[in-house]
């Protein structure tokens, strides 16, 4: 996950000429949504028409997982980062000291359902994972639209059109499983690990995905190959994140990231277990 950026004024300056309509279209919504006091499904597909722009901001990525939008079979939607329809009570046994403050919500944050500030790319993997889970480590906001107010609540999930959150400054990676980056206070620690666990980042697609990524990165650096180095760390490269990770690793730490080429090529080669 890297940082990207969406929001309305980038997302309605590339709708160009029809951007008046959807505004329209979308506060027609919105104000359904209000009377209702919940979300309704009769405007459902106004942000569908947001998809080129997502596309085009978060350089043909998930916002979630760094996977290539619309390739090798990879269906994407447009996610809504604090559900519209509800919101269920996130809890994870291996990670109990991350309490969902915030509970269920049956009628979600249907304010926010046409709101493109809300609004990222998702595959269909991270979406149909991250489903209705919303946890916060404080009360939820219901009831506004203000950007400033909903960041009370203290989500967990890292939102990567976050301006004010640096995705690569709480996740980090060990070779191509995605861990909490050192250092953080308990908040950000928390943060990092329920972003992890709930979009299920270390599914093991995505990790072989990324472990042939990182197997040509380590190529790369033993050629001397910079320039190739340079591409594969690039914002709009698959999984650059982890990418920037190993590439610093292998300039800082080359037999640690010898080992861990070794590790990856047995990996894939044999198809057995990676870590």
């Amino acid at each position: 996950m890297i940082r990207t950026f969406t929001g309305r004024a980038a997302l309605l300056a590339r709708l160009g000429a029809d951007a008046p309509v959807w505004r329209t279209e979308a506060h027609q919504g919105a104000e359904r949504n209000r009377a209702a006091g919940k979300h309704d499904n009769r405007s459902a597909n106004s942000w569908s028409r947001l998809k080129p722009g997502l596309a085009e901001l978060q350089r043909g990525k998930c916002a979630y997982c760094e996977t290539y939008l619309g390739s090798e079979g990879v269906d994407w939607t447009v996610d809504h980062y604090r559900p519209k329809g509800r919101v269920a009570v996130w809890a994870d046994p291996d990670a109990p000291e991350i309490v969902d403050v915030g509970g269920p919500a049956p009628t979600g944050y249907h304010l926010l359902a046409h709101d493109p500030d809300n609004l990222l790319g998702s595959c269909e993997n991270c979406n149909r994972r991250k489903a209705a889970y919303f946890p916060t480590a404080a009360p939820r906001v219901l009831d506004s639209t203000d950007r400033a107010g909903l960041a009370a609540e203290r989500p967990y999930l890292v939102d990567p059109a976050d301006p004010a959150a640096d995705p690569e400054r709480l996740i980090t990676w060990k070779g191509a499983i995605p861990q909490p980056a050192p250092g953080l206070d308990e908040h950000d620690r928390r943060r990092a690990r329920a972003t992890i666990e709930v979009l299920e980042l270390a599914r093991t697609k995505v990790v072989a995905d990324r472990m042939l990524l990182l197997i040509g990165v380590w190529m790369a650096h033993d050629a001397g190959a910079a320039d190739v180095l340079d591409l594969y760390c690039a914002p709009g490269g698959r999984f650059a994140a982890c990418a920037r990770r190993y590439r610093e690793l292998c300039e800082t730490d080359p037999e640690w990231a010898a080992a861990e080429y070794r590790l990856m090529i047995t990996s894939v080669a044999g198809g057995v277990g990676y870590r």
